[in-house]
């Protein structure tokens, strides 16, 4: 196995499909819908044939991007 270098603050968690819809108050219709038109969204991560999951530091980051855009259509 190799070896990672995973930093103590930042473990890395994986969020399955309702938790990601759960945090961003969208439907799982809505979800896959943006999948296809942001270039942004968190991409799946399959863990098996019947297991995909997201990465939470992809879904925050998103979620910073939203309101970072706001914030600058604020300023204008």
């Amino acid at each position: 196995m190799g070896h990672f270098d995973i930093p103590a603050a930042q473990p890395i968690r994986f969020l399955k499909l309702p938790e990601v819809l759960h945090r961003l108050g969208i439907s799982r219709s809505e979800f896959f819908r943006r999948a296809h038109t942001i270039p942004n969204w968190p991409l799946p991560i399959r863990m098996g044939l019947r297991c995909v999951v997201y990465s939470s530091a992809e879904v925050d980051a998103y979620m910073q991007d939203c309101v970072a855009k706001r914030d600058q259509q604020r300023a204008a």
